[in-house]
């Protein structure tokens, strides 16, 4: 490591130690193989420097004292859950605050979708609930057949509402009053 880039690592240690989110931005630098991960400075066919341009055009780094994980998931009529979210997405959520963001519906919004913002603990309680009644997914609308109960009645509590083109987080949302400071301004 040079000592020009050992205060990056040095920074990056600091912002662990505190358990800050720390995201750097990448520098200059050439590709990677995916396989070996060595750098390919030059193209194999015509010769060419592969070196990239900084990748933004910020500071080196971005620093989040407080932050919080989103897994966005999204479906129409049904959404199956049980296969929609991946292991290495649970363990995150798990060992972060993570809240579950779903918007479920065939149609155009604000009447035929509705999103919902779930604190993940709440979500995994509901999911036990559900895989123990034999429910792998949550339904937009009940049919005539269908005995799935739908989004709104599982997750209904964290609604949220279509509002000036957006999804919007209601006042009294769990998410809103725990992260206050967040929506000052």
């Amino acid at each position: 490591m040079t000592p020009r880039k050992r205060n990056e690592k040095v920074f990056k240690d600091m912002a662990n130690y505190y358990k800050f989110y720390a995201h750097k931005w990448r520098d200059r630098g050439y590709v990677s193989c995916p396989q070996c991960h060595r750098s390919l400075t030059f193209c194999p066919y015509c010769k060419g420097d592969l070196l990239l341009e900084k990748a933004e055009t910020k500071p080196d780094y971005l620093l989040a004292m407080d932050y919080v994980y989103i897994e966005a998931k999204g479906a129409e009529n049904s959404w199956a859950f049980t296969s929609s979210i991946r292991d290495n997405q649970r363990k995150v959520a798990k060992e972060h605050e993570t809240w579950l963001f779903l918007e479920i519906g065939p149609g155009r919004v604000p009447k035929g979708k509705q999103a919902f913002l779930v604190p993940w603990n709440e979500w995994e309680f509901i999911e036990k609930e559900l895989l123990e009644m034999n429910y792998k997914s949550l339904i937009f609308e009940k049919t005539e057949r269908s005995r799935m109960p739908t989004a709104r009645q599982m997750l209904g509590r964290w609604e949220l509402v279509w509002e000036s083109g957006n999804w919007t987080i209601p006042n009294n949302h769990e998410f809103k009053i725990k992260h206050a400071n967040m929506f000052r301004g």
